[in-house]
């Protein structure tokens, strides 16, 4: 009787299980089965769970956060090579079919230059590749626009230098400027030897950092 409550509890029911007794084959209350108690499983035939060791979960954690580490270093090192082919990609296109394009739209023959000094800091930055657009007059510049200009130093080869510094006055036949990060202004230009000045995008001059240094290109920009 107490087996069969047990297992009505178990199953949660509320219901109350009539009890039968066996009989013997005259008829008779066998005692014997009455007084039989049901026999339970063993604990034993259940499974457990194994439980780890605290050493072992210390290791499957250490082994989780080594492995989120390598798989940083990936992401980060396919990051890099893939920025580096970009700028490979950019600098080939720039190299080969870009200058004649841009010296049709940008109306210069130097529609590209490459700073390759500091006297424009932090503006310009060494390595920097800038884009020119023709300008060869008063009206085409104003106070504020960074231009490039021959000046009057030739190269190494004997070819004519540039420079690309910040307009700082317009007179009515030359024009004055000063690096930003230079103490002096430099001496007035005249208008003839204007080249244009840097294409911007929202206000600021747009470049492209570390293109210059993979090369040189047509326009050597001394400063």
């Amino acid at each position: 009787m107490i087996a069969e409550k047990n297992i009505i509890n178990i199953n949660n029911k509320e219901e109350k299980s009539s009890s039968v007794l066996p009989l013997a084959r005259d008829g008779s209350l066998d005692e014997n089965a009455s007084k039989s108690k049901p026999s339970y499983a063993s604990s034993d035939a259940f499974s457990t769970i194994p439980s780890l060791s605290k050493s072992e979960i210390d290791a499957s954690s250490k082994q989780k956060v080594q492995n989120s580490k390598n798989q940083s270093k990936q992401y980060k090192f396919i990051k890099g090579v893939l920025e580096w082919l970009i700028y490979l990609a950019i600098f080939f296109a720039i190299v080969y079919g870009t200058p004649t394009v841009l010296s049709k739209i940008l109306r210069t023959e130097y529609p590209i230059a490459s700073i390759t000094s500091s006297s424009m800091w932090p503006a310009l930055k060494q390595g920097d590749v800038v884009f020119i657009q023709g300008a060869s007059g008063k009206d085409d510049i104003q106070v504020g626009n960074v231009v490039v200009f021959i000046n009057d130093i030739s190269g190494p080869d004997g070819q004519a230098s540039f420079t690309i510094h910040r307009v700082i006055k317009i007179n009515d036949r030359t024009f004055q400027t000063k690096g930003d990060a230079n103490n002096i202004d430099d001496a007035p230009t005249p208008y003839e030897k204007l080249i244009g000045k840097t294409v911007e995008f929202r206000g600021q001059t747009l470049r492209i950092p570390y293109l210059g240094k993979l090369s040189q290109f047509s326009s050597n920009i001394n400063q």
